[in-house]
């Protein structure tokens, strides 16, 4: 293995982050010698962020009928090749059932954006999924919906999503008034997690007996480790964010994770990370949390 690719790899391992050239020049040398002794470096960070678990979604394809024309994606509206289908609420059922005598435990529901379903039928199919199968995750992956469809399906049996965040530069005093304001806004929010780092301490120690609920958080390893930590949960649409034209915050934070690690900001993408590892790392029942 030449020295300049095993000096790029083992940096990358320590830092999980190569100027783009580096990249370019790791990729054109990579051989085989070089792909087992990355892999032997990123088993052991593989076994500390994930564990040996592993977990199967079972992922339902309801429908490639959608409104949206976006030029990147097979089922556009105006693919006139694409042949059309619609699952009915039974036949999803049915695949519900099948798929948990498989032995799966969470069930993805995806498709375009469908007007035939309506927060109605998708409610009522996931009081019914959570009825027959009471152990079973359900996840939505259906496009953009309102806030108000979003509250809806998540009080139906949905498992969780983003709604509102405040961000900007500020003064220990100003983060301060942005913990109260938050926690007045919503005060069926029982958890409220501050990083134990920086201002976090002080903020910590100021609000603990004013503010019910905040839960010191230690980070692990980097940002970048943090973020890849929590993929795969946004990949199987585990994660809800309001429609932007409801919560003008969305576009930006949008942006800023497509942008990550290579943006000129990652505090969004951080706090994230950082909620989604501490709700997988413990057991409860979202609902319980925000109502």
């Amino acid at each position: 293995m030449d020295s300049k690719i095993q000096e790029l790899i083992l940096h990358l391992s320590k830092t999980h982050h190569l100027p783009e050239a580096a990249y370019a020049c790791l990729i054109r040398g990579c051989g085989e010698e070089a792909s087992a002794y990355a892999a032997q470096l990123a088993v052991p960070l593989r076994r500390q962020i994930y564990g040996t678990d592993v977990y199967v979604r079972g992922l339902i394809e309801i429908s490639n009928i959608c409104r949206n024309d976006c030029l990147y994606c097979g089922i556009r509206r105006s693919n006139k090749t694409c042949v059309r289908y619609r699952l009915s609420p039974q036949e999803i059922l049915e695949c519900c059932e099948e798929g948990y005598s498989l032995g799966f435990r969470t069930f993805v529901l995806q498709g375009g954006e469908d007007g035939f379903y309506t927060d109605e039928l998708l409610c009522e199919l996931l009081r019914t999924i959570k009825a027959q199968f009471p152990d079973c995750a359900v996840t939505l992956s259906l496009g953009e919906r309102n806030h108000e469809s979003y509250k809806r399906l998540f009080d139906a049996g949905a498992d969780r999503y983003l709604l509102d965040q405040v961000r900007g530069r500020m003064s220990f005093t100003e983060t301060l008034d942005a913990m109260r304001g938050l926690s007045s806004k919503w005060p069926q929010t029982t958890r409220k997690l501050v990083e134990d780092k920086a201002n976090g301490t002080a903020v910590i120690d100021v609000l603990k007996k004013e503010i019910p609920g905040i839960i010191p958080v230690e980070p692990f390893g980097g940002k970048v480790v943090r973020a890849h930590a929590t993929t795969a949960v946004a990949e199987a649409g585990n994660v809800y964010i309001p429609a932007a034209s409801a919560c003008p915050w969305v576009m930006d934070f949008v942006e800023e994770m497509a942008a990550f690690p290579s943006g000129a900001h990652d505090d969004q993408v951080d706090c994230y990370s950082q909620a989604n590892a501490y709700y997988n790392d413990n057991t409860f029942d979202i609902r319980s949390l925000i109502t």
